[in-house]
């Protein structure tokens, strides 16, 4: 649901048929949240890098579980959309970004996570080509997933109680 609040309650846009009477659980967007910007020294960029490394290689093995699982329960297309994430997670050259960053700004691997993603996110996003410009969306769902890693914050989705209603901004994959 799209919502929006009007005299304290919500009022939104459903993105599935039918009436749900719920629980509302509202979603706070990662990529909003409130989390320790800190410096860091020299000596501490091996383990920040450590860290991301880690996030890395736990989103890629996240991404290859979800889509075979969506490939078997649902559709070899939708499963396709985390096989992209993949191939894009892999590219040695994000990693190696993500490094240098950290070297340059000196400040925890949350924030430059954020700020390479969101980079790459308005370059695709101010392209003409409306394929190209749904890639925006896709750095946008990877820096949720490393950040998630980073913080060791589980999905949502698999914490929510049955007969809940989902309230977010936008839903990605």
């Amino acid at each position: 649901m799209t919502a929006r609040i009007y005299n304290r309650q919500r009022i939104g846009i459903g993105i599935s048929p039918g009436f749900a009477v719920g629980q509302a659980y509202v979603n706070n967007d990662i990529l909003k949240r409130d989390y320790r910007l800190y410096s860091i020294g020299e000596q501490e960029i091996k383990k920040e890098c450590a860290r991301i490394e880690h996030a890395f290689a736990e989103v890629l093995n996240d991404l290859e579980t979800l889509s075979k699982r969506v490939e078997y329960e649902l559709d070899q297309g939708f499963a396709d959309i985390f096989r992209t994430h993949r191939t894009i997670l892999s590219d040695s050259s994000l990693l190696q970004e993500i490094r240098l960053e950290l070297e340059k700004e000196r400040v925890n691997v949350e924030e430059v996570v954020k700020s390479v993603f969101m980079c790459y996110r308005d370059k695709f996003y101010a392209l003409d080509n409306a394929l190209l410009r749904d890639r925006g969306d896709d750095m946008v769902d990877l820096a949720k997933r490393i950040l998630r890693s980073l913080m060791g914050v589980q999905h949502l989705l698999q914490t929510l109680p049955a007969d809940t209603v989902f309230v977010t901004q936008r839903f990605l994959p």
